[in-house]
């Protein structure tokens, strides 16, 4: 499969399967991540989650939109990619 048709196939897709694409894409490249640089997942996260208190939030506010592309496993992503399906 070449780029263009790839690109072509993306375009085709609901925003609900271009969402579930950017979050399968945002889960293997989280876990790569971890795995390569051999770091807990944890001290990237902490970055792209949001956070409890609201001070901590001001500095960080891009976690408003990033905390929802991070899941906490296999099962999690697939669960909420099934409900995003159904539901979008």
């Amino acid at each position: 499969m070449n780029s263009g048709n790839l690109k072509y196939q993306y375009a085709r897709l609901s925003i609900a399967e271009k969402l579930i694409a950017v979050n399968v894409f945002v889960f293997i490249i989280n876990g790569l991540f971890t795995f390569l640089m051999g770091m807990p997942s944890n001290s990237l996260l902490q970055w792209f989650e949001l956070p409890k208190d609201f001070i901590d939030f001001i500095s960080q506010p891009w976690s408003l939109v990033t905390y929802s592309f991070f899941h906490g496993g296999i099962w999690h992503l697939f669960w909420n990619m099934v409900m995003l399906y159904f539901s979008g």
